[in-house]
């Protein structure tokens, strides 16, 4: 899945789009956007690795999931299935429930997110994983996948478009949960502890091997792109 600064500087695109023509991309939603909210509803599902005896299973369930293993997600009958509980997810929740627009259209765009990552980023990162001797059964290859992301991260802080402003509007949100999901506690302890880790402690810089930081940039406005297509979608 994408890094969480890949996740926020897709929202930071997404968020000039929404609020230079709210109307535009979001109808009549548009009037009840908010940018702090929306920056929250994207690190949401990952919020999940806060929860004490955090197990991988959770964040497959927070990530809608359920019976789709690592590996699969590809298949035409799990990835119908994904995006069946993505829409019912967020029809539920903005429509049925009318719960915080601007937080699950957050966590819409994540997974949306993580949908183009997975289809279009991943497969060639494990084939370079697998063509230095790491299988996907290996939990090194995990390691050294998830240590190329961080240091991918660690740059699009410094370097990357609107990162402060969303910085800014991670720090000044209220508390906020997914009902029936993730806790208001478990979410502040998230966000505090990304705000601490990716954007308020030094890290020094380091070239990724498996994942370049090229890809990874110009990734992020094609992502953002997509999403803005594909809104019509979910929006009623």
């Amino acid at each position: 899945m994408a890094g969480t600064c890949v996740h926020i500087a897709v929202a930071s695109e997404l968020n000039r789009q929404f609020c230079r023509d709210p109307g535009r991309y979001l109808g009549e939603l548009g009037e009840r956007y908010e940018p702090e909210l929306f920056f929250a509803g994207n690190i949401c599902p990952d919020g999940i690795m806060a929860r004490k005896n955090y197990q991988r299973e959770m964040k497959l369930h927070t990530h809608l999931r359920d019976g789709i293993p690592d590996g699969t997600f590809q298949e035409p009958e799990h990835l119908a299935l994904f995006r069946k509980r993505l829409k019912d997810f967020f029809t539920q929740n903005v429509y049925g429930s009318g719960r915080n627009f601007s937080l699950y259209l957050g966590y819409l765009t994540h997974m949306l997110t993580d949908e183009k990552f997975i289809l279009e980023i991943h497969p060639h990162v494990l084939q370079a994983l697998e063509e230095a001797g790491y299988s996907r059964q290996n939990p090194e290859t995990y390691a050294l996948f998830g240590r190329d992301v961080d240091h991918i991260d660690f740059r699009l802080v410094e370097e990357y478009p609107g990162m402060q402003e969303a910085y800014q509007a991670l720090c000044r949100v209220s508390p906020y949960e997914i009902t029936g999901m993730i806790t208001e506690q478990e979410l502040t302890d998230s966000r505090e502890w990304i705000l601490s880790y990716f954007f308020e402690t030094k890290h020094p810089r380091k070239v990724p091997v498996f994942l370049s930081y090229p890809t990874m940039f110009s990734f992020i406005p094609e992502a953002a792109e997509e999403i803005l297509n594909r809104l019509p979608e979910y929006l009623l």
